[in-house]
């Protein structure tokens, strides 16, 4: 915005200010005198200019972009706690008994919660918590006299990370290019997409005959969300109190009741599902650069494919279509990858595509060193 006033044609311009007959030259007095004071003008705009972008909705970010979003009624989703089904034998610990597991680097708080269940909720936050297995044992810190076992049970609610920037401007994107009122489609994803835990929300008007909406919610990691973030977006829209039920197809469906005790119209029937898991399994044969194992190929094929079906679930409009050539494009561009044959995705090799109310996820990779 302001990139011409920079500090020497600031000072220039002052010096030209001068009369004739005073001495302008670098080192006079009429030279120093204005060179500070252009420098402090030319910061000045470097500071308006960094003003200006920080409240613009492309340009800003972090607290700034929260202030942005603030205005539209919008926050940022925060990082959240995973929570895990706690199993033991002999004495049951207390409430508040903090356990870890096996790496020593992540804490757990034992809590009951609301139906009467045991479980470790995690001191951290961050889907790096997600990762612990089944029968992992879950070691208190302090000792714990007649506890015989104690070990983690399945994830209960999976973590999530922070909401980043880019996924937070895109929210207010649609929130400004609405129109996101009077109970339209764009406004039943806006309110489930406001709750904790609902990265994407896909909303079908009309699903089991007039006044029904029916919304299938995807993480921010990109997977299916928790029962009790299904609940919660539920009970925001519209609460089952009572129940509605529908026939639909020969099943019975339950819905929302209509009564308008949520943010839904009142005779609007409303139901939240979650997407369902679709597994995605790669296997293939790898030429490996030299000083890399296997192991760490396979490991980076993980990740990166997992980034790939993340983006594909929460950002791409053809979100139903993992693409063969883009699974192998990433795979060819890691850095321990030389070349790479015999790439099959779930046993083919085209594209897949996700049924209607199911995201893909990625569940196993099987790599062998080429020979």
């Amino acid at each position: 915005m302001f990139e011409d006033r920079t500090y020497e044609k600031i000072r220039d311009e002052m010096l030209a200010e001068f009369p004739d007959d005073i001495d302008i030259r670098e080192g006079s007095i009429a030279y120093d005198s204005v060179s500070a004071v252009a420098a402090k003008t030319a910061m000045l705009y470097v500071d308006i200019a960094n003003c200006y972008e920080l409240t613009n909705l492309e340009k800003s970010s972090g607290e700034y972009l929260d202030r942005f979003a603030s205005e539209h009624g919008l926050k940022r989703i925060l990082a959240t706690q995973a929570v895990y089904k706690f199993v033991f034998s002999g004495t049951r610990p207390d409430d508040g008994t903090e356990f870890y597991d096996e790496s020593g680097d992540n804490y757990f708080t034992l809590v009951t919660d609301t139906n009467g269940t045991l479980t470790l909720v995690s001191n951290d936050t961050g889907t790096a918590l997600n990762t612990i297995l089944i029968g992992t044992p879950a070691i208190p810190v302090d000792n714990i006299e007649g506890l015989v076992s104690s070990e983690f049970g399945k994830l209960i609610v999976p973590a999530i990370d922070e909401e980043t920037d880019e996924s937070l401007r895109s929210r207010i994107r649609d929130k400004i290019s609405g129109p996101a009122e009077n109970g339209n489609r764009a406004q039943y994803k806006s309110w489930c997409e406001s709750i904790e835990g609902v990265g994407r929300a896909f909303i079908y008007p009309l699903a089991y005959g007039p006044n029904t909406v029916k919304a299938i919610l995807i993480s921010p990691e990109g997977l299916p969300v928790a029962s009790s973030i299904v609940d919660t977006v539920q009970k925001y829209i519209d609460p089952m109190n009572p129940v509605f039920n529908i026939t639909h197809d020969g099943k019975t469906i339950q819905l929302g009741s209509g009564y308008g005790d949520g943010v839904a119209n009142i005779g609007a029937h409303f139901v939240a599902f979650s997407a369902e898991k679709y597994n995605i399994e790669i296997s293939l044969a790898i030429e490996l650069k030299s000083g890399y194992t296997i192991e760490q190929a396979q490991t980076s094929i993980k990740e990166t494919v997992t980034t790939y079906l993340r983006e594909l679930a929460l950002e791409a409009d053809d979100s139903k279509t993992v693409r063969y050539t883009r699974i192998g494009s990433i795979i060819e561009q890691l850095d321990s990858v030389f070349d790479y044959y015999d790439l099959q995705i779930n046993g083919g090799v085209e594209n897949l595509t996700i049924p209607d109310e199911s995201v893909a996820v990625l569940t196993e990779v099987t790599a062998n060193v080429a020979v």
